[in-house]
């Protein structure tokens, strides 16, 4: 979202709302664009409340398009649905562990709900553009699939130092995921079934990330 910001530059004014409170990527913000960091109050006050909280404040704010992103956000979702005063686009780009396997009964129907108004719902993957059309039963013109883009001038030249301490050995095959490090992203079975490779020819695993589960990634990869 940073980048898209500044890609457009001062031509508008954006309201950020991190539900977390955690701003920490605005230090990549230009210094030209006109942004607002709002913060959220963070103590749970019901969803009820959460939604009437998320109407008054669109009311208020009367933004020209609204961005919610993932189910984190679904409460501003459905205080759009109340109060629709504006384009909704809402992004929705994976699961927690709880909806790693299988989908929650009671986040589908509020999804059905809260999404159904939305000018457009983005998904990154075939598998989400298939819930959102035949589980959450959206309409499959206001579903979008963007893939993830990678900038692929910046990886043109390989880059040095990433890795402090790794230093690949002569015909060795070396395997490199990239991932956060929590239970959702299974790198664990990664690691086990690295693990039962032989050893011809000589692989070793790089793996690159941080997390909750990084203690556990360093102690099976020892």
């Amino acid at each position: 979202m940073v980048r898209v910001i500044n890609h457009f530059g001062k031509h508008f004014h954006h309201t950020v709302i991190a539900l977390d409170n955690d701003y920490a990527a605005a230090d990549g913000l230009a210094g030209d664009v006109d942004v607002m960091l709002s913060s959220t109050q963070q103590q749970k006050r019901g969803t009820i409340r959460s939604v009437l909280g998320g109407a008054l404040a669109l009311r208020r704010m009367r933004p020209d398009l609204l961005i919610t992103y993932n189910w984190g956000a679904i409460e501003w979702a459905m205080a759009h649905r109340l109060v629709p005063i504006s384009r909704h686009i809402h992004i929705e780009a994976g699961f927690s562990q709880r909806e790693a396997d299988s989908q929650i009964v009671r986040r589908v129907l509020f999804r059905r709900w809260a999404l159904a108004r939305c000018a457009l719902v983005v998904v990154p993957s075939r598998l989400l553009e298939h819930l959102a059309r035949e589980v959450w039963r959206l309409p499959a013109e206001r579903v979008a699939y963007v893939p993830n883009g990678v900038d692929v001038a910046r990886f043109s030249s390989p880059a040095r130092d990433i890795a402090p301490g790794f230093t690949r050995r002569p015909g060795e095959l070396v395997v490199g995921t990239v991932a956060p490090l929590r239970p959702e992203k299974n790198v664990g079975r990664l690691l086990r079934i690295f693990a039962a490779l032989g050893s011809s020819p000589p692989a070793r695993l790089l793996v690159a990330g941080d997390g909750i589960e990084r203690p556990h990634a360093a102690t099976a990869g020892g």
